[in-house]
């Protein structure tokens, strides 16, 4: 992880450099929606990174104190790896009907979001993190403390 830590704030070229553009592209874009609108707009860019990036080692190396992350590994699918760091949304429901308020939520925020066309693997792009619990109420036990029986981030 020392090294990932290092690479990220030395040099910052983790991302690639044809992703600079584009991020210029999808921000105007962005402000310009938000000054027209008076209401924030939400980016979303893709970008591939070095085979030898470790999406789990540069969350943890880049994330402060108390901030909300999220990484999931699957090494038997192809060393499949998904992290997020942060939260612009949080997208939470209760009761029998979590998982329709989550999807509709989620249907809503992409409908408005300003997308990347930017051809990527499998679940890249605009995404959330997290999960629902089996119980409408939510899990009973210490460890679920603090999460709503359906609980998403958009990093």
């Amino acid at each position: 992880m020392g090294d990932v830590a290092a690479r990220v704030s030395a040099r910052g070229d983790w991302l690639g450099l044809d992703a600079f553009p584009r991020i210029d592209e999808r921000f105007e874009s962005a402000l310009r929606r938000a000054r027209s609108s008076g209401a924030p707009a939400l980016v979303s860019l893709t970008a591939a990174l070095d085979a030898a990036t470790d999406p789990t080692a540069l969350v943890a190396a880049a994330r402060r104190a108390g901030e909300q992350w999220f990484c999931m590994e699957q090494p038997d699918r192809d060393g499949s790896a998904i992290a997020g760091l942060g939260c612009t949304r949080g997208l939470e429901a209760h009761g029998q009907d979590r998982f329709a308020a989550v999807a509709a939520h989620w249907r809503a925020l992409v409908a408005g979001a300003i997308l990347d066309d930017h051809p990527g693997p499998p679940g890249s792009g605009l995404i959330a993190l997290g999960g629902f619990a089996f119980a409408s109420d939510g899990g009973g036990s210490h460890a679920w403390e603090g999460f709503a029986p359906a609980s998403l981030i958009v990093p």
